[in-house]
């Protein structure tokens, strides 16, 4: 993405993206796997199933609008639900 969009961005003479190994992986990377299992991944599943089973036409805009709608809003519940559980961990002090 960050290539086809590249004629967009103001700094040309730089790369697009610059790959390189994470040397310190930070809180919200370590989340990221947790909130694709429990929020990504079972949304995409069910809209996967429902278009195979021909349940939903991607082809109306009327179907895309609520079904875009509907899926932001359950997907905001579960991440609610994952930052709920989140915090709810026990943090150990190393004194």
């Amino acid at each position: 993405m960050q290539e086809k969009n590249s004629e967009k961005r103001f700094n040309t003479s730089r790369a697009a993206f610059i790959q390189s190994q994470s040397k310190h992986n930070l809180r919200v990377e370590r989340l990221w796997p947790e909130i694709n299992n429990r929020v990504n991944y079972p949304l995409k599943s069910a809209l996967v199933e429902m278009v195979d089973q021909e349940a939903l036409d991607l082809s109306d805009p009327l179907q895309c609008y609520c079904i875009s709608s509907l899926t932001l809003q359950v997907a905001r519940i579960g991440m609610e639900s994952c930052v709920n559980t989140w915090n709810c961990h026990r943090i150990s002090v190393d004194l």
